[in-house]
């Protein structure tokens, strides 16, 4: 039996080598760690990287310091990681919001919106085509979206289609989006839309067919990331809808 230790491991020479123990076994790489043995590579790999993080990693927070308190809260962070370094870090406390992209299956058609945003608009960029979102302000996803999707597009939903919670900015964002996919036709489009009066948001309304949509996509330009997860997760789980 030939010894065998995945380059990425060698990061951590103890995991990689002693902890997991991989071993190459006529000619596949194979764990030999007590309750991994025999386990195929891929799996390893797994069990290694736990192990990685259960022996390599343990940071803490020290102290926290409220630095700005106003639409957001703004935080800094010190983080005592390993080997005795601390670290500074701010943390964003923004609550969690949902999104969601509303499709005509029927039309081949989805809804987007648009807005001026500051960090947009700071960058010198055009508005961004985007999924109808909102903060949850500690209502429930599913009830809050069909809330915004009525006030930013007009509109109601169909059946909500959870696709992930993701984090959009971990590095320094305390935000949670949850996504969903939701199905429209025209019967739904009840209203103007453009946003809460007295939230001042200029929110214009786009319906594109799928056509540009899948475009917009494989062009580069759909770069707001909770829309670009929509859309291809739009083109993923519904192939039917393409031509």
């Amino acid at each position: 039996m030939q010894n065998f230790v995945y380059p990425r491991l060698a990061l951590n020479p103890r995991v990689a080598g002693e902890s997991m123990n991989i071993h190459m076994l006529y000619g596949e790489p194979y764990c030999t760690a007590g309750n991994c043995a025999g386990t195929p590579f891929r799996t390893a790999i797994l069990c290694a990287a736990k192990l990685f993080y259960v022996s390599a990693m343990n940071p803490r927070i020290t102290d926290s310091r409220l630095v700005y308190d106003g639409w957001y809260k703004l935080f800094r962070l010190e983080i005592a990681m390993d080997e005795g370094v601390t670290v500074e870090r701010h943390l964003l406390d923004n609550g969690s919001a949902v999104a969601v992209l509303p499709y005509d299956p029927v039309r081949r058609t989805v809804m987007l919106i648009s807005q001026p945003r500051a960090a947009v608009l700071a960058a010198g960029h055009e508005p961004l085509f985007e999924a109808i979102a909102g903060n949850l302000d500690r209502a429930a996803p599913a009830e809050r979206i069909c809330e915004e999707a009525l006030e930013e597009a007009g509109l109601t939903l169909g059946a909500l289609e959870p696709v992930a919670n993701i984090w959009p900015i971990p590095p320094v964002s305390t935000e949670r989006v949850q996504l969903y996919l939701a199905s429209y036709d025209t019967d739904s489009i009840v209203g103007p839309g453009g946003g809460a009066p007295d939230e001042h948001e200029f929110i214009s309304v786009h319906e594109i067919d799928l056509d540009a949509l899948k475009g917009l996509v494989e062009a580069g330009d759909l770069p707001d990331a909770k829309t670009l997860v929509l859309a291809q997760a739009l083109m993923l789980r519904h192939p039917e809808l393409r031509r």
